[in-house]
């Protein structure tokens, strides 16, 4: 009986507590929907103003023909192009990553991070942006750190994604992963033609 009660006990406490260890979910923004980019070359005023960066990903899709879709093409400032993730399915899982080498990062010690600017599917043209994949949702981490979930629209619209302004120091490592996606008429493949960080100003 005293064991019984004292089993009785600890479970009432787990299912008050949570399980041990749990961690606290990132907080959620949803993305502000800007206008039209106004031409395909779009490089509006970025932390790109003040640094460089390294741009890496998890995977991209092949070349096809002329058409590539690797890591450059996400803030290579033109709107046709993009990054196409390559595995099998929709890409759930897929990491964009922004490393702030201390030889692009110039003299400074410190800088400030505040979000994205997305230009989110592959907008070649309308078509093509209908047949791909895009993304719906992301999580942005910073040195492995959770820093929030994002919630992208579903249009060809330039879209910011606004943080609470993070200060990146050389070194430092930004990831976006892809949590989920709005999906093709035609392709699983998910792509993003434009993700350039935000800050400096």
């Amino acid at each position: 009986m005293k064991t019984l009660a004292f089993a009785a006990a600890i479970l009432a406490l787990l299912v008050v507590a949570g399980p041990v260890g749990a961690a606290a979910r990132a907080p959620v923004v949803t993305a502000k929907l800007g206008k039209p980019p106004d031409s395909n070359d779009y490089a509006p005023c970025s932390l790109g103003c003040a640094i460089g960066w390294e741009t890496t990903a998890s995977s991209h899709l092949p070349p096809q023909g002329r058409n590539r879709y690797d890591a450059k093409r996400i803030d290579d400032g033109l709107v046709n192009t993009a990054w196409v993730e390559g595995r099998p399915g929709h890409g759930i899982g897929e990491t964009v990553t922004y490393t702030f080498t201390p030889a692009l990062f110039g003299e400074r010690e410190k800088i400030n991070f505040s979000g994205f600017y997305v230009i989110n599917g592959y907008c070649k043209n309308p078509k093509t942006w209908r047949e791909n994949s895009r993304v719906k949702r992301v999580l942005i981490s910073y040195n492995n750190q959770p820093l929030c979930e994002a919630i992208l629209h579903d249009s060809m619209n330039v879209q910011f994604i606004h943080l609470k302004t993070v200060w990146l120091r050389p070194g430092d490592i930004v990831t976006v992963t892809i949590l989920a996606v709005y999906p093709g008429d035609k392709y699983q493949d998910t792509a993003i033609s434009e993700m350039a960080p935000l800050g400096a100003h």
